[in-house]
């Protein structure tokens, strides 16, 4: 894969931190039972189907250590997204925004980003293999030998320290930032003649949910849904169950771990609440559920980030 990175030189930049859930664990069980073989080849099966979309993209950089990955994206300049704006760069324009069309411009740049993490954190799922992470913003370097700069550290403290579950979550700096691309949407045009995505009228940006404490993160269950044809893919939900409920059973003597898949059974049923029937508008058939969740704690909260 070609870098993102200009030789050297440290830039502005996303990173995202990504760890793979409960996966010393895995590999100790396996190894013991004499299944690391078929372990590994699941993983490394996993992997390739899951990092394809980063692969071949010039504007990622990736480094994989076994469980970790990192992925980082140097910010574009304005005039490489569009060769007629003026401005110079619009990745902070949420500290000082010139209007609307740079808004919008740079929603879709972001939205991107999204499409592919999305995409990652889903296929990894499908094969059993839960996702954590962080994912902030500031000066990063990567090459094939050093991932440099204070956004990784930031990411993987995010990743660390406050993601807890098998989720995604984003900075206070891009929660801003997320934030000010819903305002724009909502007050500023051409945004109210242009929103792709609404929830009882309001401007929502769907790939991304809201949990308790304020966190934002990846709603990597997205990748099923069709908004604009009201579809959403029913076997791929109903094999998402289907490995929660697995690894649910896998550690139902390990409170520790087990925990973080109830949090995975919780937002299960919560995504299918929320797209099937309020934003698709269908009943929903109770046997998509997981209908006997060990663990929840009353604190746990998943909404919409709306205006």
């Amino acid at each position: 894969m070609k870098t993102a990175f200009k030789e050297g030189i440290i830039e502005k930049s996303y990173c995202i931190f990504l760890d793979l859930l409960g996966f010393s664990s895995d590999v100790l069980n396996n190894c013991a039972s004499n299944h690391a073989q078929e372990h590994l080849s699941n993983l490394l099966m996993a992997l390739k189907s899951a990092m394809s979309k980063f692969k071949y993209n010039d504007d990622y950089g990736m480094k994989v250590f076994t469980d970790n990955i990192v992925i980082g994206v140097p910010f574009k300049k304005i005039t490489e997204l569009s060769s007629w704006c003026p401005e110079d760069e619009i990745n902070d324009y949420g500290g000082y925004a010139s209007g609307d069309i740079l808004s919008e411009i740079y929603e879709q740049y972001f939205n991107n980003i999204i499409d592919q993490v999305i995409f990652y954190q889903m296929e990894m799922v499908l094969n059993s293999f839960f996702v954590r992470g962080g994912w902030s913003s500031g000066s990063l370097y990567m090459d094939s030998n050093i991932v440099y700069g204070d956004a990784l550290i930031y990411s993987h403290e995010l990743e660390s320290i406050k993601a807890i579950y098998p989720r995604i979550i984003l900075s206070d700096k891009l929660k801003t930032m997320v934030d000010r691309m819903i305002y724009n949407k909502a007050v500023l045009l051409p945004f109210p003649y242009n929103r792709k995505y609404e929830i009882y009228g309001n401007p929502t940006i769907p790939q991304l949910l809201e949990a308790e404490n304020e966190i934002y993160f990846v709603n990597y269950l997205f990748e099923t849904v069709n908004w604009e044809q009201k579809f959403i893919d029913l076997k791929r939900i109903k094999k998402h169950k289907e490995i929660v409920i697995q690894k649910i059973n896998d550690y139902i003597d390990n409170e520790h771990i087990l925990e973080k898949y109830c949090w995975s059974a919780f937002y299960h049923n919560k995504f299918c609440e929320y797209f099937i029937v309020h934003a698709l508008g269908q009943e929903l058939d109770n046997n998509l559920l997981i209908s006997e969740i060990p663990y929840t704690d009353k604190k746990w909260e998943i909404k919409w980030i709306t205006f």
